[in-house]
Formats: C-alpha cells, sequence, structure tokens
C-alpha cells in the first residue's frame, strides 16, 4: 500500500495538489525503516533520512534564519552581501556605502541539500524531539514547502515513522501530537510479520536456518504482544550465534545471550527444545514459507 500511495503523490503533483504524508507507527524494531528502504528501491527513488531524536529546536528542521544587506558603493550597482560582510565592511569603511534594504532567509540544513526529484524524505523517529521541531515539521508537511527552498522539487513524499505515545504497554518517550496534526497525514499501523522476516533473513547470510525455521514454527515470539519480542532484537541475536555451533554443549551460552539480548528468559530454551528435536530438518525455511 506503501509504493500505491507514492505512485498517488505523483498524479497529486501532476494535477497541482499537494502530495499525502504518511505515517508508519508501530513498535520498535519490527522493520519501518527496511519497509521505507525497500519501497524506495522498488520505485527507483532516493531516501533522506532525518534522525528527529537529533533535532532539539525548530531551526534545527527550518534551518537558522539569517539577515542580507543591500547596499551601494558610490556609483557601483547595488549589491546583496552576508551579515559577516556588512559587519567587516562596516568596521573599516563606514563612509563607502549606503543600506538599501534588508532581507532575512533560511539557511538550507544538511538533509534538504539532498532532497531531488524522486526523494522519499523519511522523518525517523518522528515523535522523540520536541514539540517545537514537531510544530516546525508540521508546517512543512502540510504545505510541502521548506523556508529555505521554497516547493519541494517533483516527487517527494515524507514519510514519519514512530513509536505509539497511546495506546500501548510499551514506555516509549515521545511527544503526542493532536487531533488536528494527525489529520495532517495517513497513519499506516505497522505490526510484525513473521513470514516477511523469515523470506528476508533467507537471504542474509549470518542468520542461520535454524533461526528462521523456529521463528516460523513460533511465530508468536514476534506477533504475540505478550512475548514483546522484536525481529529487530531476534536478529541481533541470531547474528551474535553466528559463529556458535548450535549443539548442547553450547546451551548455556546460546540461553543466556537470548535473555541478554532479547529479554525474554524462555526463548532460548524453546529453541534449543526446538533444535533437540530436530523438527528444523523436517523442513526448510523456503517448505515453510510457501
Amino acid at each position: 500500500e506503501l509504493e500505491i500511495f507514492i505512485r498517488n503523490n505523483e498524479a497529486l503533483g501532476e494535477n497541482g495538489t499537494t502530495p499525502i504524508a504518511l505515517m508508519l507507527e508501530g513498535g520498535h524494531g519490527i522493520g519501518k525503516t527496511s519497509v521505507v528502504e525497500h519501497t524506495a528501491i522498488k520505485l527507483g527513488y532516493k531516501t533522506v533520512f532525518v534522525s528527529m531524536g537529533n533535532l532539539t529546536e525548530a531551526a534545527d528542521f527550518t534551518g537558522f534564519p539569517k539577515n542580507e544587506f543591500q547596499i551601494q558603493e558610490g556609483n557601483k550597482q547595488p549589491r546583496w552581501i552576508s551579515t559577516p560582510e556588512f559587519e567587516q565592511l562596516n568596521a573599516t569603511c563606514p563612509e563607502s556605502f549606503k543600506v538599501l534594504d534588508t532581507r532575512m532567509y533560511y539557511s538550507r540544513p544538511k538533509f534538504l541539500q539532498e532532497v531531488e526529484e524522486n526523494t522519499i524524505l523519511f522523518l525517523d523517529d518522528f515523535y522523540r524531539t520536541t514539540p517545537q521541531a514537531i510544530q516546525a515539521a508540521m508546517d512543512v508537511i502540510l504545505n510541502q514547502r521548506h523556508p529555505s527552498m521554497g516547493k519541494f522539487p517533483k516527487n517527494v513524499t515524507i514519510i514519519l515513522s514512530g513509536n505509539p505515545t497511546e495506546d500501548t504497554d510499551e514506555d516509549y518517550f515521545g511527544t503526542s501530537l493532536d487531533s488536528a496534526q494527525r489529520t495532517r497525514f495517513v497513519n499506516f499501523k505497522v505490526v510484525a510479520d513473521t513470514k516477511l522476516w523469515a523470506n528476508w533473513a533467507e537471504g542474509c547470510a549470518t542468520v542461520n536456518s535454524h533461526f528462521i525455521n523456529f521463528a516460523l514454527k513460533h511465530s508468536e515470539i514476534f506477533e504475540d504482544p505478550k512475548m514483546k519480542i522484536s525481529p529487530r532484537e531476534y536478529t541481533l541475536w541470531a547474528q551474535a550465534m553466528f559463529n556458535t555451533e548450535i549443539v548442547d554443549k553450547n546451551y548455556g551460552f546460546i540461553v543466556r545471550n537470548a535473555a541478554r539480548i532479547t529479554g525474554s528468559d524462555n526463548l532460548g530454551n524453546l529453541f534449543m527444545a526446538f533444535v533437540n528435536e530436530n523438527l528444523q530438518n523436517l523442513f526448510t525455511p523456503k517448505e515453510l514459507l510457501t
């Protein structure tokens, strides 16, 4: 559906209508960023990432305001100069020019210098910033214009991501949005999908097939909220065990690290029971996915 909305934004832009921003909201480590990256590659788009958690004030998003001065030196043509140039000229040759006008502009943030035609502007961890930075971003989202550059280039879609701050048992830190702010984008509720993870893991050389088979057999580890194990945590555990032989002599090491990485005291024992019953030999991950 994300692909459909981005193509729809292209059509909206062609007809002079502001593109629609999209929000991917869901728990940590379930693949929100991967979905955006995969979609961008599929559509031939560039992805520009902005970590909203690193922004502390509105100017971090809009760019910092700067002043320019229009001056005339004798009979020369008027010209615009920056504040540092003006201050230097005023300190050394104050009688050599006169000020005709002043204007303010915004310096362009580094991330915005990368935005071009066919770009996904991905505002990651959107809720993990200050209310001031969120409001500045909201103005850009609503108008699809930035103070430092005006209207965005053709085919730019803004996608936000965030962990839910309401109606959740998790203790995610973040700034809640009011109902008016939430009308400025389409909200996708993202949940973990075991088969999608397994399809990805099949192509990952550092995830042992034991872990893929186990996840497919016990999809509840991702999909049951009570387990609270994210695909990111599970992948980290699997890759941490990449060079470890999955046999009984390493039982304690495997179980301890399952608890250390995922926070689950039962996951490692369940996994080793699965391996010892040789259930992983009954099917390949590919067979379980079909």
